[in-house]
């Protein structure tokens, strides 16, 4: 008598087929349709803005940024600072205080502030001017990023 092999091969390969099959077919219950979402994954955190220049002159281009970086000036001069910051907040409050550095406590000179939106690199623009023209002297600016200092420049008026 001669055995064959190949049938009971067949016929263990058809059984595993048909039960392969009968397991990929039961139907398992989805979620309901009134069942509550799952909650959304939290928003990723808003990109930290950092100062990363601050430089001083006596103009500014058509991008805001100083045309000819410099720390001395002219008693007649407005004095020009480009603040470049890095990073993506919603909104960033940006400030800058001029200060006197004369004899004795630094004299406050003015304070500006702008809201800015940046999605990156931007670069925003402060000045200060005095038509009567300032006095011979040391001076500083303070650049703040949301109340907190970020950096400072000193300059001279001749």
């Amino acid at each position: 008598m001669v055995f064959n092999l190949r049938l009971p091969f067949a016929l263990a390969t058809v059984l595993a087929t048909v039960a392969a099959t009968g397991a990929c077919s039961k139907s398992t219950p989805g979620p309901a349709a009134d069942a509550p979402a799952a909650p959304a994954a939290p928003a990723a955190p808003q990109a930290a803005l950092g100062v990363s220049d601050i430089s001083l002159g006596r103009a500014i281009g058509p991008d805001k940024a100083v045309t000819m970086p410099m720390t001395a000036f002219g008693t007649r001069d407005t004095i020009y600072a480009s603040v470049t910051t890095e990073g993506a907040p919603a909104t960033a409050t940006l400030a800058a205080r001029w200060s006197y550095l004369g004899e004795g406590a630094p004299a406050f000179v003015d304070s500006t502030a702008q809201t800015i939106a940046p999605t990156g690199r931007a670069v925003t623009e402060f000045h200060v001017s005095k038509s009567d023209g300032w006095p011979a002297g040391a001076y500083r600016v303070e650049i703040f990023a949301d109340g907190r200092p970020v950096g400072t420049r000193e300059f001279e008026v001749r």
